[in-house]
């Protein structure tokens, strides 16, 4: 009889044990239920965040191109670049992201120069721009360089050519003939 008392025994604490496993497993499928939750939450409020964030915060901008806009009295001039002698055309450079879209940020500091300063000089002037005045007749190459934060060198150039202007003549005298023409 000891031995079935003994059987009933462990049968019944097997049962208990059973029974403890059963809450275990109800427990950690609450905390799974909980813990997806969490998750959930944790992702929308990351979404919200970054949503905040691309509303409040300037979008981040890398200049990677410039080009050089040439204007005349207020006009902008297509290169290559005419000019007559004496004549001049103001430079300005231009930046552009990655994607092509104007650069926002700020400009670095951009140095002008000219292949032959017989032809042409350079004025550099405020907030990234230059005055090229022609000299004498012929062509010369006008660039501009610039280097980013990043370090990266940027340069673009346009020709140049210079006309020399005649001046038109100045009349001397007239002789003037009132004689009768003869037949």
């Amino acid at each position: 009889m000891n031995l079935r008392s003994d059987l009933d025994h462990q049968l019944r604490d097997l049962a208990e044990e059973v029974e403890e496993i059963e809450q275990t497993v109800n427990r950690l499928e609450r905390h799974e239920q909980d813990i997806s939750g969490i998750v959930q939450s944790l992702s929308d409020l990351s979404a919200l965040v970054q949503q905040i964030a691309n509303e409040l915060l300037p979008p981040t901008t890398t200049l990677t191109a410039i080009k050089l806009l040439h204007t005349q009295n207020g006009d902008t001039m297509q290169g290559p670049i005419t000019l007559n002698v004496g004549q001049s055309t103001t430079a300005t450079v231009l930046g552009f992201n990655a994607d092509g879209s104007p650069f926002t940020g700020t400009m670095p500091t951009a140095n002008y120069t000219v292949s032959d300063p017989a032809q042409d000089s350079v004025t550099a002037g405020s907030a990234n721009d230059a005055a090229v005045t022609s000299l004498s007749a012929g062509s010369a190459t006008f660039s501009v360089t610039l280097t980013t934060a990043e370090g990266i060198q940027l340069t673009d150039s346009t020709s140049i050519t210079n006309v020399a202007v005649v001046p038109p003549q100045a009349l001397s005298s007239i002789k003037l003939d009132f004689s009768t023409p003869t037949p």
